[in-house]
């Protein structure tokens, strides 16, 4: 689809939206559907070999997930332990940035300042996801902030966003690591409940399925569940920055008045080749 010259009437622009139109709530659920299918599959390989209620243990349980969750939280605040949850449920539950949509939004928004001035970018920007952070930043270019007070603004919220992500990626490695250490515990447990009671066979039962089930409930959780999803927030993280550095340059662009062109050259020169919109001809 042909983009505007710079020297051609941006009118037609505005029939061209569909990506500053997203509805949103917008998920990606790669992350859940891999964790999910990983879980599916050891299900699976369960129930072909045996009975899955044989791998079913509440006390194992208890001791793992319970345990986990205890001496994770002592690390933390409760505050800490509060808006990492909410950071990493809002993350973990929302579509990744395409850098080269995020550009080409950009550039929409750019023409249509040229266009109509500051009213048309506001119109544009509203129809935008309010917790949008393409919409925040151009905002500031489309009230008079200043280049510097654009800059600044941009840059403290991109830092308390990453820092934000950062908490709750290290909350789960820290719950990754306490979760095998619990499976161990388990298992100690297990094997003295099993030692007291080697005089009568029936009740080793028990006290074997706590010994092994702990160690098997403490690994699945650090590497089935854990650490996958910590490993998604780094890339979340690295996903905000690009963001926000393309958001950056828009809109001090904008709030310069550049042409497109400069700020299509602009925006490329910070994504790689694949990635680069051809917007002005």
């Amino acid at each position: 689809m042909a983009m505007p010259r710079e020297d051609e009437p941006l009118i037609a622009a505005r029939t061209r939206l569909p990506s500053l139109l997203r509805l949103p709530g917008q998920t990606d659920l790669s992350v859940l559907m891999g964790i999910g299918g990983a879980l599916a599959l050891l299900a699976i390989a369960i129930g072909a070999s045996g009975s899955i209620m044989a791998f079913i243990d509440v006390p194992s349980m208890l001791i793992v997930l319970g345990g986990t969750a205890a001496i994770t939280a002592a690390g933390y605040a409760p505050s800490d332990i509060a808006h990492a949850t909410a950071a990493a449920a809002r993350t973990l539950l929302r579509a990744s940035h395409s850098a080269a949509e995020v550009a080409t939004d950009i550039l929409e928004c750019a023409a249509q300042a040229r266009s109509g001035g500051a009213q048309a970018l506001r119109r544009v920007l509203d129809a935008r996801d309010p917790d949008d952070k393409l919409r925040r930043s151009l905002s500031l270019a489309a009230v008079g902030l200043p280049v510097e007070g654009i800059e600044a603004m941009i840059d403290r919220e991109t830092r308390a966003g990453i820092q934000r992500l950062a908490t709750a990626a290290g909350i789960l490695r820290r719950a990754a690591d306490v979760a095998p250490a619990m499976g161990l515990i388990g298992t100690l447990i297990g094997l003295v409940q099993m030692l007291g009671v080697l005089d009568t066979p029936s009740k080793i039962g028990p006290g074997m399925a706590l010994a092994l089930l702990t160690t098997l409930y403490g690994a699945v959780l650090a590497h089935l569940v854990l650490l996958p999803l910590a490993a998604r927030l780094d890339r979340a993280a690295e996903d905000d920055e690009r963001v926000a550095q393309l958001c950056r340059m828009g809109a001090v662009s904008i709030a310069r008045q550049e042409s497109l062109n400069t700020l299509e050259m602009q925006l490329n020169s910070a994504l790689p080749p694949a990635d680069r919109p051809r917007y002005v001809d």
